[in-house]
């Protein structure tokens, strides 16, 4: 992938491919974000313990000494909301983030190495789409109905977010595709999962205002 990131390969789009097979609701295009569950609140002392204590969400957290770059100061400090990310979203919502995939991520694109984005790779439910589709078919949807569980359950560490030099968020997805492994990556601006959160976009809008590239680094565009 030509997007550099802090650390020596980008973890995103580096773990073997797991499709899971859990169960999978439907596609729903016009989603509003829902409030946050207090069980579902990361930024929940209770929680933080129970995620604290459950060895299986810190083998989702990347390894601080791998990072090159200041990403790993904001890690540390964050370690606890990371780890309540994962512990989350593996353990409540029941999708399957690849181990060593959450952390604090720099894009380099435009050189700007000040910029960091939450990060973590998810490999998407099989019934999220169809593995027969196009890579923008399948992409599409399972943005649709994946994305806004991810979006609602990481904005709610609202003192990751809070600081500066944060800009943002990156999903990685992965899939089984009609030549074999697909993936893509969406970077979302902070400011639009603000208003994300606050209701003022639709999911699909979120989606349309954000890049998504695919396993090449290539920027791609979606049609609903």
């Amino acid at each position: 992938m030509k997007r550099l990131l802090i650390l020596a390969s980008f973890l995103l789009l580096s773990s073997p491919l797991v499709v899971s097979s859990r169960c999978y609701s439907g596609p729903d295009k016009d989603r509003m974000p829902a409030d946050v569950r207090p069980q579902e609140n990361v930024e929940s002392a209770a929680l933080q313990e129970e995620a604290v204590r459950d060895a299986s969400s810190r083998a989702l957290l990347v390894n601080p000494e791998k990072y090159t770059a200041g990403g790993a100061g904001y890690h540390r400090k964050h370690e606890r909301c990371l780890l309540t990310i994962g512990f989350v979203l593996a353990g409540r919502k029941k999708l399957t983030v690849a181990e060593q995939s959450i952390g604090i991520y720099h894009d380099r694109k435009d050189g700007k190495r000040e910029r960091y984005y939450l990060g973590l790779d998810v490999s998407a439910p099989r019934g999220s789409y169809d593995p027969g589709d196009p890579f923008e078919k399948s992409a599409q949807r399972i943005l649709e109905s994946q994305l806004g569980d991810i979006v609602t359950v990481a904005w709610s560490g609202s003192a990751l977010f809070a600081e500066e030099r944060v800009t943002g968020m990156v999903v990685g997805f992965r899939w089984s595709g009609p030549g074999g492994g697909e993936s893509l990556s969406i970077w979302m601006d902070k400011r639009d999962l603000g208003k994300y959160a606050r209701r003022e976009l639709l999911l699909k809008e979120l989606i349309g205002k954000s890049e998504i590239t695919n396993a090449k680094g290539k920027l791609v565009r979606l049609i609903p």
